[in-house]
């Protein structure tokens, strides 16, 4: 689990593995498009993540709250071996 400073404030940036996050309860407020998650993991893997996704946490636990189909982009690459961190931000 990575460390996350207990009373991290909005602004602050992380870069957390997939497995190390928790998913918002109510999760995404669109289905995920895996054809799009697909496009995204290419497009991630030749640049980079481009964009953050949203976190808020709780106590030190990181809660994904936005940023559903670039998390599931990055766990895919992650499934397949390359070892890359989603970046965050703190939201809350």
């Amino acid at each position: 689990m990575p460390r996350i400073i207990e009373g991290a404030k909005r602004g602050d940036m992380y870069r957390i593995f997939p497995a190390d996050l928790t998913l918002a309860e109510n999760y995404s407020r669109r289905e995920i498009n895996w054809d799009h998650v697909n496009t995204l993991a290419a497009q991630i893997a030749d640049q980079g993540q481009l964009q953050p996704s949203n976190i808020h946490v709780d106590g030190t636990t990181p809660v994904l709250v936005a940023g559903f189909h670039r998390y599931h982009a990055i766990k895919k690459l992650n499934d397949e071996g390359k070892a890359i961190p989603l970046t965050c931000i703190v939201v809350q």
